[in-house]
């Protein structure tokens, strides 16, 4: 049974989630443009909510949560505190916290502002040097991707896009998404600096990634646990769950056991 439900954060905005099934907090952090509702369609949810009480988040700015245009809404701190509202609202101290694509961002924020509330960290579809951008990087086309957005020009947007993106997923986005608050978020800045070596768990990536050879090398630095899965691009990974619930239900019976 899945419950939906929402938590009002310290800074005063809604942020809503599922809760499914019993047992140790897993966090589920969606990517840009995405929400809890993917999680659920994709199989992640049902796979793990068995053994697990799967707490799969609308990110600020998605989804069902509120969706501010101001960009100091974004910042990493109050995203690791929409988080942990969460984590508090359903008493669990700590929780294993997956993030895929930006998800692994808002994981990020986590380990940064509230590392004694992650267990487990999995990240997935992550370019390893590509976490903290420039706040003023542009794109290819000479134009912020966010400008697109506050423009009203998806056509524009997803042409900034690093990968392939299916149409009839672009015009969901469309439809669901309010470009005002997509593009605070993408022009809020952040600065990352934690050890994520402290935080036991994986990075994964499909072998279709542009980056994922170089994720794979700085992991290797790092002495991160990084695998990659024979899943394809970004999109074709995110959708493989038959493939990457396994490979994280191995890590987290590892360090998180039920």
């Amino acid at each position: 049974m899945t419950d939906r439900l929402e938590v009002t954060t310290p800074d005063g905005h809604r942020i809503s989630y599922t809760r499914t099934g019993r047992g140790p907090a897993l966090v589920l952090l969606p990517g840009l443009l995405m929400s809890a509702t993917n999680w659920h369609e994709r199989g992640y949810v049902d796979h793990f909510a068995s053994r697990r009480c799967v707490l799969a988040i609308d990110p600020l700015g998605h989804g069902a949560s509120d969706k501010p245009h101001d960009t100091e809404a974004y910042t990493l701190e109050r995203l690791a505190e929409h988080t942990t509202a969460v984590l508090d609202a359903e008493g669990f101290e700590q929780a294993d916290l997956w993030g895929y694509s930006r998800g692994a961002l808002l994981l990020a924020a986590m380990m940064q502002h509230r590392p004694e509330r992650v267990r487990t960290a999995i990240a997935g579809g992550i370019d390893l040097t590509a976490l903290a951008p420039a706040p003023d990087a542009g794109s290819v086309t000479g134009k912020r991707p966010s400008a697109f957005l506050r423009d009203g020009d998806w056509d524009g947007y997803w042409k900034t896009f690093p990968f392939t993106v299916p149409d009839d997923m672009k015009l969901r986005a469309e439809r669901e998404a309010d470009p005002l608050a997509i593009a605070a978020l993408m022009d809020a800045e952040y600065t990352l600096a934690f050890d994520p070596t402290q935080f036991p768990g994986l990075v994964y990536v499909g072998d279709g990634e542009p980056f994922a050879e170089r994720t794979v090398e700085i992991a290797g630095l790092l002495g991160l646990p990084c695998e990659v899965l024979p899943t394809g691009d970004h999109v074709q990974t995110s959708q493989a769950a038959h493939v990457v619930c396994p490979l994280v239900e191995k890590v987290l019976d590892e360090h998180s056991p039920c």
